[in-house]
C-alpha cells in the first residue's frame, strides 16, 4: 500500500483562485471592522480595546452577533439592536471597502508577496484616509504601523532575492520622501506664514516611501497626489464659494479672477491645503481639505501603474522613450 505525501504547496496551489479571493476578503471584512474601532477611537485618544464595543448611544455592550462584519450592519438595518440610533453609513463602508480591497489585491497578483503588500497597505492607508479627511490629523500610531509594515515588506522582499539592496533603497527612498515633504513645510511656513503641510503627512511620508520603494515612483506618487488636490480640493472650493454665494452677492462682482486663480493653483500643497487670498471687504479666508488621502491614492496608483504610466508619458507626449 502506497500513501501519496502532498505537499501544502501543491495543496495550496490546487486551490481554484476564487477561494483564496473570498478567503481575503473574509479577512478583510474583519480588520473592516476593527479598522472602525481605529477610525473612531484613535482620534478621539480614547484606548482601542477598553472598554469592549457598544452603541455610543445607550452604552450597552454589544453581543458577538451585532459585530459580524457586514452581515450585522445588513440584519440590523443600520441601527442599533437595543435602542435603536442610526449607526453611520461609514461603519458598512469601511468594512466592504477594507475586504473588497484585500480580495482585489489577491485577484490581481495571486498568492504573491506583492498582495501582501497592497494587503498591509490598505489594512492601514484605510482607517488614515477617514480619519484625516473627517479630523485632519493622522495619528502616530498609524504613521507608525504604515512604516512598520513597510519595513515588514521589504524585509521579506530581501528574503526572497537574497539581497539587502530592496531594504536599503526603500528606507533610503522613505527617508528621500519625507525630507521633500519637510522642505515644502518649511517654504509654506516661509511663504504662507503658516504650515502648508502637517507633521503628520511628513511621518505618512516616510511610510509611503518604504512601499514604493524607488525615487521615480516616489516623484511619479507626489505629481498624482498634486494633481488629483487640485482637481478634488479646486471643486471643493468651487462649490463652497456657491454655497457662499448669498452672502457675497455675485461671485464675478466680489471676487476677481485673479483671487480665483491664485486659489485654484494654490489647492494642491497640503495637509491644510494652501491659504489662498480672496480680496472681499479685505478680510482674509482659509480653505482646508485635508491631503494625506491624496497621498495614499497617489502612491496605490504609483505603486501599481507607475511604470507603465512612465513609459506611456515617455512615449506618446514626449517621442522619446
Amino acid at each position: 500500500m502506497v500513501i501519496a505525501m502532498v505537499s501544502y504547496q501543491e495543496v495550496i496551489a490546487g486551490m481554484p483562485k476564487w477561494f483564496w479571493v473570498l478567503t481575503a476578503f473574509s479577512y478583510g471584512a474583519i480588520i473592516g471592522s476593527f479598522n472602525n474601532v481605529l477610525i473612531y477611537r484613535l482620534p478621539r485618544e480614547m484606548s482601542i480595546v477598553f472598554p469592549p464595543s457598544h452603541c455610543p448611544v445607550c452604552k450597552r455592550k454589544l453581543k458577538p452577533w451585532h459585530n459580524i462584519p457586514i452581515i450585522s450592519y445588513i440584519l440590523l438595518r443600520g441601527r442599533c439592536a437595543y435602542c435603536g440610533a442610526p449607526i453611520p453609513i461609514r461603519y458598512l463602508v469601511v468594512e466592504v471597502l477594507t475586504a473588497t480591497a484585500f480580495a482585489l489585491s489577491v485577484a490581481y497578483f495571486g498568492l504573491s508577496l506583492q498582495a501582501l503588500k497592497w494587503i498591509i497597505f490598505s489594512a492601514i492607508a484605510i482607517p488614515i484616509i477617514f480619519i484625516d479627511w473627517e479630523w485632519q490629523i493622522i495619528p502616530d500610531e498609524l504613521n507608525l504601523a504604515m512604516a512598520l509594515g513597510g519595513i515588514t515588506y521589504l524585509a521579506l522582499l530581501s528574503l526572497k532575492h537574497k539581497s539587502t539592496y530592496p531594504l536599503i533603497m526603500g528606507i533610503g527612498n522613505g527617508i528621500l520622501y519625507a525630507l521633500t515633504f519637510a522642505l515644502i513645510y518649511y517654504l509654506g511656513r516661509l511663504v504662507f506664514k503658516k504650515e502648508a503641510l502637517g507633521i503628520g503627512d511628513i511621518k505618512l511620508a516616510f511610510g509611503l516611501g518604504l512601499f514604493l520603494i524607488y525615487p521615480h515612483l516616489t516623484f511619479t506618487s507626489m505629481f498624482l497626489s498634486f494633481f488629483i488636490g487640485a482637481v478634488v480640493g479646486g471643486a471643493l472650493f468651487i462649490y463652497k464659494a456657491t454655497q457662499e454665494k448669498k452672502k457675497l452677492g455675485k461671485l464675478h462682482d466680489k471676487i476677481s479672477w485673479e483671487a480665483w486663480t491664485l486659489g485654484l493653483l494654490s489647492i494642491p500643497l497640503g495637509d491644510v491645503l494652501r491659504e489662498y487670498w480672496i480680496y472681499q471687504e479685505d478680510v482674509r479666508n482659509s480653505f482646508y481639505v485635508a491631503f494625506g488621502p491624496f497621498l495614499i491614492l497617489g502612491t496605490l496608483i504609483a505603486g501599481i501603474w507607475g511604470d507603465k504610466l512612465i513609459r506611456w508619458y515617455l512615449q506618446t507626449i514626449l517621442g522619446i522613450y
